[in-house]
């Protein structure tokens, strides 16, 4: 089905990594999430680890411990990020986000140097996002819990908006599944701590109606000082 590919990229980046919203990071002054994951034996099969500047974005990105992708930022004359560069491991600048700034809400335009617009965020102004263009055919909207938690994504279809991606909650208000509303046979568990980060996240598949894992993730953080 048309936008097929995006939505099921879309479920795992939420799913996966973007429960870490720019919202934690600033409010939990977290300096950097470092993610494992295994494969469905319990084999390791890459650990990720991302560092972030206090505004909650990135600054440097290792991959099993290489140096993939640094990200150097520019202010504004109000000390608000303005633009972020990305360069890769020969010092190519390969990626830039484009910040811009409205009364209650901002937008970041991710822009590749060979491909142009990859995606466009829009944030309101607790640092929740709201809305994501991936492609004019492809937008979603973001609605959230008062902890900043995905609560649904929808997308518009012939002019009705549609759940594309749903969470359920535990008695915390921090997600515990999240499921994509096609017919897919994947879903995705979380596990949260008492301060509110997700500190595992399960990629399981139905099969004749039971759960079978996928992929595993296993979160560790560190945080500023001040």
């Amino acid at each position: 089905m048309k936008g097929c590919i995006t939505l099921c990229f879309l479920f795992i980046q939420v799913a996966g990594s973007s429960q870490l919203t720019r919202r934690e990071i600033m409010e939990k002054k977290i300096l950097s999430v470092e993610r494992t994951t295994y494969n469905k034996t319990g084999t390791k099969m890459n650990t990720q680890k991302n560092y972030y500047s206090r505004y909650g974005a990135d600054s440097l990105e290792l991959n099993n411990n290489e140096p993939q992708f640094r990200f150097k930022q520019e202010l504004d004359d109000k000390g608000r990020v303005s633009q972020i560069m990305r360069f890769d491991t020969r010092g190519k600048a390969d990626e830039t986000h484009f910040y811009e700034y409205n009364e209650d809400s901002y937008s970041i335009d991710v822009s590749s140097q060979e491909a142009g617009t990859l995606y466009f965020n829009t944030y309101n102004n607790k640092h929740d996002r709201i809305i994501e263009i991936q492609s004019p055919a492809d937008t979603f909207y973001y609605s959230t819990n008062d902890l900043g938690k995905v609560a649904k994504i929808s997308q518009k279809d012939a002019g009705v908006m549609k759940d594309v991606v749903v969470t359920e909650f535990d008695t915390r208000g921090f997600p515990v599944v999240m499921r994509v509303m096609d017919g897919s046979q994947y879903l995705t568990r979380l596990v949260y701590s008492d301060q509110g980060l997700p500190v595992e996240v399960k990629r399981m598949k139905l099969i004749n109606s039971q759960e079978q894992l996928v992929l595993r993730t296993v979160y560790t953080y560190e945080f500023r000082k001040n």
